[in-house]
């Protein structure tokens, strides 16, 4: 199997499974409970909080466990207290989780607006800056781009929107950065902050929502009063010890090495495939995502052509419809003959150069061949 679909989801780690077991098979215990075991996973979990706050110096503020990114987006979302009626800004090149929830809070009586887009998927920060005004309660961008890997330099946005309107919240989703770009918390204005672990080798169903101190958030859940209130439900405890051994362990792998094996690949499908566009911009992205698109060819075929020699690849966020592809499309101002031809190849260190030259070759044979079935 040839794995270049990692935007969507990761190999887990060796480690990260035997934890897994650990936790399913011995240490099972309820962590709410009162007996003796059931409290040291307990303080497994707050081990596990110290450990990612310390990886993202996020002392100014709280993690939060939750089921995944999307839920964190939900909660910083949903959760935020704001004032009905506030102006609410983001970008139609959000994952959907940001993108359907403004949309849902649109109809529930917020003013929403969208920043333009740049061509390669950030933001365009003129745009944005001129939305900002003194009604604005939350402004959400993402750190990186699901689909082409742009960066957003949250940083320096978070911090020129304060500027702006100091109350205004900042939110950004950062699944698709979360220990692949250099980043912290206490360098930025960002206020909210959702993340999630299974695309950092980490197991499905955990993820987590930093919330800064002093920003008020309501639980989306209600129950036993879990997670500092706000995410009631018996913590996965295995589950976000993974999460967090997985995190240490990502944040110091070589994203040089990653980096590398997309700029190779984007140069070899350049060279040999004639009008291919290619969206990510080279010279700023995430080292794992790479975005292209084909000229009147229908990526999902292309897709489906190569998982036939074993090889996995994406037309976009695994959480997108075709409807949500076509947004970004429209956005990305591809025109209709590029419109359907969007292709996400996305590296893991688990990735070789060896396999991204059997990509690229198949890549070029079964693109040659529909073309010569068209024409």
């Amino acid at each position: 199997m040839y794995f270049f679909d990692n935007a969507s989801t990761t190999r887990v780690y060796k480690e990260c499974v035997d934890i897994l077991d650990e936790y399913n098979l011995n240490k099972y215990y309820n962590p709410s409970a009162l007996y003796g075991s059931a409290v040291e996973i307990k303080k497994d979990i707050e081990k596990s909080r110290m450990e990612i706050s310390a990886l993202i110096k996020a002392a100014k503020g709280n993690i939060i466990f939750t089921s995944s990114g999307s839920e964190a987006d939900n909660l910083a979302l949903f959760g935020l207290k704001k004032a009905k009626g506030s102006r609410i800004i983001s970008s139609r090149a959000e994952h959907s989780a940001v993108f359907n929830s403004v949309n849902q809070l649109k109809n529930n009586g917020f003013e929403v607006v969208f920043a333009e887009t740049n061509k390669d998927g950030r933001v365009n920060e003129d745009s944005l800056y001129s939305l900002v005004n003194d009604n604005t309660s939350l402004v959400s961008v993402m750190h990186v781009n699901s689909l082409t890997g742009a960066v957003n330099n949250i940083g320096q946005i978070s911090k020129r929107v304060k500027e702006l309107n100091n109350k205004t919240i900042f939110h950004t989703d950062a699944v698709q950065s979360y220990g692949k770009l250099p980043f912290r918390l206490d360098n930025s204005s960002v206020d909210l902050y959702s993340v999630s672990s299974h695309k950092i080798h980490a197991p499905k169903g955990c993820g987590f929502l930093y919330i800064a101190n002093g920003v008020k958030v309501s639980p989306l859940i209600y129950g036993g009063g879990q997670e500092k209130g706000l995410r009631s439900s018996t913590e996965n405890a295995g589950a976000i010890c993974a999460f967090s051994y997985a995190s240490q362990k990502f944040f110091k792998t070589d994203k040089v090495y990653i980096k590398n094996l997309l700029i190779k690949t984007a140069q070899t499908l350049q060279e040999n495939i004639e009008d291919l566009k290619i969206i990510t911009d080279i010279n700023n992205c995430a080292p794992h995502i790479l975005c292209v698109a084909f000229k009147n060819l229908k990526s999902e075929i292309l897709l489906h052509l190569l998982e036939k020699h074993g090889i996995f690849v994406g037309t976009g966020s695994a959480c997108n419809s075709l409807k949500g592809n076509l947004r970004f499309a429209e956005e990305l101002k591809l025109g209709k003959e590029y419109e359907n031809g969007i292709l996400r190849i996305s590296f893991s260190e688990f990735n070789n150069e060896d396999e991204c030259t059997f990509l690229c070759d198949k890549i070029c044979e079964e693109v040659y061949s529909l073309s010569k079935k068209l024409f």
